[in-house]
């Protein structure tokens, strides 16, 4: 079952967000905003998607994939105690 998205979508127009942006979304979750960021905008556009669960950065790619979104860019990155950070292993 799809979430209604339409108040989040609203914000972001709102906040400016339009077609052929590059929009970057931290703690991602499985997607589901981060394909609302897509259709914001456009093939013109590009999404830059950060998350440190490498469960989570499966599952949004798959949907990503799965959606036919071309313009998600997907990392991940875990943040250690005292500002110290790891990057994942490229295509986790």
């Amino acid at each position: 079952m799809k979430r209604d998205n339409s108040t989040t979508e609203r914000l972001f127009r709102a906040a400016g967000l339009s077609e052929g942006m590059t929009v970057l979304e931290l703690g991602w979750g499985p997607g589901e905003v981060t394909e609302l960021l897509c259709e914001i905008v456009g093939s013109a556009g590009s999404v830059i998607a950060i998350d440190r669960s490498v469960e989570m950065i499966s599952s949004a790619r798959q949907r990503a994939e799965n959606a036919g979104k071309r313009n998600v860019f997907v990392s991940g990155m875990r943040f250690c105690a005292k500002g110290r950070k790891e990057k994942l292993a490229d295509n986790t």
